[in-house]
């Protein structure tokens, strides 16, 4: 029954030359004759089933018109499993139309023809296959393509972009193309074996290898299409305050991005494409354009979100000091937390220190300023301070008068240069600003002037 049910199969696939059908599909049938210039030869199993055991036989494979016709039959062998314990199992390659004709190979557990080709060299033009199995231990047998006539390869597509250079299509057609064909382009028109994507046009362009005697030419067609590459620019960069408003990402990119992708957050996690300070991490995030059609590959592009903190110089303040007070830090009458580092400028704009010397310093505003890193604008504050004088009785002096002499102003005695306006105490107590030498006692006179607060 098996072997009826392979005969009907051979049967119908021997029907498929007639039909005229490209792939033609022929199995091993004892004493069978196919005339062929293509198509698939398979054991009695059809490449999907193991062969059969017990089997003997004779198949002969001849061109297109039969034996003797000019043309030479032609095969190679995609793939042979034989069992390796079943030594009866093999396949004898005769070049001619009988086993009598010569051997040129074979196949067994110990010649695999996996790879191996072979074309007729006698005057038939054809050649004969003799396989033999013994009663038991099968496999998947034999897989073999017929190269007789001329092979253009299979239909296939070449991607390319206005950047791409210049190709060999015959490179880019599917199988075992023959390097000895002709092009013609998408007009019909004969045209170059290089395509450039500079100058020719994208379509359909044809590949004919001319046959011989009875089998005819081998055609396949290579569609060239245009790639459009996606564009997610270049890498940018983005420097914000962290008291600026939002911030569109894409405007940082370099380039001419796509319009349309999509953002991805330090991370991974998806993002919209506008960057707030307030909420959002600084960090790399990714536009990624999806390419199409494909194959082609996506487009990315990231842009490095660095965050800069405002300065902080305290808030304005004022001070009053005495002009003879000791020296102090204006930073340290700023109010608020001033960040350390900054610079003073004095009254009139000229650069100072932060020590403020009284009686030596000029009174006045002082200015704090703290530098930021852009795009934060630099902070400043001011203390704007205020001298008081010191009151001055003048210095201590010690005289000695005659008692006939004139009444004199005390102030006049002392040293220095007292301000007016004080107050005098003598050994008595509160004496008035004048000595009367005739009736004032000698002693300790002291001069007294009131000072302003702070002083």
């Amino acid at each position: 029954m098996e072997r009826l049910v392979s005969q009907v199969l051979v049967a119908l696939f021997c029907l498929v030359p007639f039909l005229g059908l490209r792939a033609q599909v022929f199995l091993a049938v004892n004493g069978a004759t196919y005339e062929s210039c293509s198509g698939s030869f398979f054991d009695t199993g059809g490449g999907s089933d193991p062969y059969g055991d017990s089997e003997d036989i004779t198949v002969t494979l001849c061109p297109t018109g039969g034996a003797g016709t000019g043309a030479s039959a032609s095969i190679i062998f995609t793939s042979f499993d034989v069992h390796a314990l079943a030594l009866g199992d093999q396949l004898v390659i005769h070049d001619g139309t009988s086993t009598a004709d010569p051997i040129l190979a074979t196949g067994g557990s110990l010649n695999n023809l996996t790879g191996q080709s072979f074309i007729a060299t006698g005057s038939s033009g054809c050649l004969t296959f003799h396989w033999t199995s013994d009663a038991s231990l099968t496999a998947e047998g034999w897989a073999a393509t017929i190269t007789t006539g001329p092979d253009a390869g299979t239909d296939d597509t070449a991607m390319v972009t206005e950047a791409s250079p210049s190709f060999e299509m015959l490179d880019s057609l599917g199988g075992t193309p023959d390097p000895n064909g002709v092009w013609t382009g998408p007009g019909g028109a004969p045209c170059s074996t290089e395509f450039d994507p500079d100058t020719d046009p994208m379509g359909e362009y044809t590949y004919t290898v001319s046959g011989h005697i009875q089998c005819p030419s081998a055609v396949a067609r290579l569609q060239v299409q245009m790639l459009s590459l996606a564009n997610a620019g270049t890498n940018g960069t983005l420097i914000v305050c962290a008291t600026d408003g939002p911030s569109d990402l894409f405007n940082a990119l370099g380039g001419a991005p796509d319009p349309g992708g999509t953002w991805t957050a330090p991370g991974g996690a998806p993002h919209s494409s506008t960057f707030d300070p307030d909420s959002d991490v600084e960090g790399v995030y990714t536009y990624t354009v999806t390419c199409t059609p494909q194959p082609c590959t996506d487009a990315t592009a990231t842009v490095t979100v660095t965050v800069n903190d405002p300065p902080n110089a305290g808030s304005n303040a004022s001070t009053t000091t005495c002009s003879n007070a000791a020296s102090f830090d204006l930073f340290a009458s700023l109010g608020g937390s001033p960040d350390p580092g900054g610079a003073w400028t004095g009254p009139g704009g000229s650069p100072v220190s932060s020590t403020f010397v009284p009686g030596t310093s000029l009174q006045g505003v002082y200015t704090y300023t703290v530098l930021a890193a852009p795009p934060c604008v630099d902070a400043t504050a001011t203390v704007n301070v205020t001298v008081v004088n010191a009151p001055n009785a003048g210095t201590g002096q010690s005289i000695a008068v005659c008692s006939n002499a004139t009444t004199f102003n005390l102030i006049s005695q002392l040293g220095g240069t007292p301000q007016a306006g004080g107050t005098w105490t003598g050994p008595a107590g509160v004496h008035g600003p004048t000595f009367n030498p005739a009736s004032d006692v000698a002693g300790n006179y002291t001069y007294s002037v009131n000072g302003t607060a702070p002083c």
